[in-house]
């Protein structure tokens, strides 16, 4: 199944054993976590969380076997799961093929090829593919739906196609940026001006100079950048939003880079397959040189729990959340 499509939707019935989160787009990985809660009851005692490299086999099956303290189904999940997939591999198909387990199996992974057993078992109802298909996907026609279906606004087809001119086909930046015109919007409706007068260029501009300021571990600097642009108006929430958004933005791509290098790709191949343009590679490696592999390893996860907190996992005011994570990657390195 295509998660592109379930956004915010329930998961299809019956309900399955086992599920697999297939895919690497953070934003519609968020979405399946989402669904697959809200279809087996929440996060509370039965919704468990492993991460893949340092859980054990034993540990998630103890874990599948054990009941809910509050009664329901038990969930468990496993985080970055393609390493634990591949060493437990015969292993996972025997748990997965138990009828009589009660709990539920779901696992997080880059990628399941559907010829191996382990997939077929899960089923194609059962993966919930997590990926956009580039050459198929209409950025602007995605903002109009998404728009009227989460905030009920109708974005003009003018405005979308500005939205994607700024924000590309990352689906996290773009649902960012409509909530945020959908806040600001006075109507029921977003038109071409207030999206041009809300578009993210200062935005962008404001973030390169945070950025050089991070990687020269100058956080102060960096945070009186932020003071500074804050002060020219808007709501507190509003540029929050969007500062996450353009420094996400590029924060993705030099996670994705860091990986490729510590994965053993030359650093300027790394940073051209992670979609860094050559203008900014010289600051992205210096970026990477700063804060080092611990903090490369963690810095998705740390950007979608920023991201997740922003939008109301926190009870932090969003300017806090967003100084405290530029002090975290401006400090020395680990």
């Amino acid at each position: 199944m295509q998660m592109l499509d379930l956004v915010d939707r329930p998961l299809p019935k019956p309900y399955r054993s086992n599920y697999a989160i297939a895919g690497k787009d953070y934003f519609l990985r968020l979405a399946a976590m989402r669904a697959l809660q809200q279809a087996f009851g929440g996060d509370g005692d039965g919704f468990t969380r492993h991460e893949g490299p340092k859980v054990d086999f034993a540990t998630l099956a103890d874990d599948l076997g054990t009941g809910s303290l509050f009664g329901g189904t038990r969930v468990a999940l496993v985080d970055d799961a393609d390493t634990f997939v591949t060493k437990n591999r015969a292993a996972l198909e025997k748990l997965a093929s138990n009828a009589e387990r009660s709990g539920v199996l779901v696992l997080v992974v880059d990628s399941l090829p559907s010829n191996t057993k382990l997939a077929k078992i899960i089923g194609e109802e059962g993966t919930l593919r997590c990926e956009v298909d580039a050459k198929g996907f209409n950025p602007a026609s995605w903002c109009r739906a998404r728009c009227q279906q989460a905030h009920g606004k109708k974005l003009m087809p003018e405005a979308a196609q500005i939205v994607a001119e700024q924000h590309g086909k990352d689906l996290g930046l773009l649902d960012m940026e409509l909530a945020k015109l959908a806040a600001a919007a006075p109507g029921d409706s977003i038109d071409a001006p207030l999206a041009e007068s809300l578009s993210g260029t200062t935005a962008q501009a404001v973030v390169w100079k945070v950025f050089d300021a991070i990687a020269a571990g100058q956080a102060s600097m960096a945070l009186r950048i932020m003071d500074d642009q804050f002060s020219h108006g808007g709501t507190p929430i509003e540029n929050s939003m969007k500062f996450n958004g353009a420094l996400a933005f590029h924060m993705r791509r030099v996670a994705k880079a860091g990986r490729k290098v510590m994965g053993g790709t030359p650093m300027r191949q790394a940073l051209n397959e992670s979609g860094i343009a050559p203008f900014a590679a010289g600051p992205a490696e210096k970026m990477l040189m700063h804060l080092g592999r611990r903090r490369i390893a963690r810095l998705s996860e740390d950007l979608v729990r920023l991201d997740m907190a922003l939008k109301g996992g926190s009870r932090l005011p969003h300017r806090a959340l967003l100084e405290r994570f530029i002090i975290r990657l401006a400090g020395a390195r680990e």
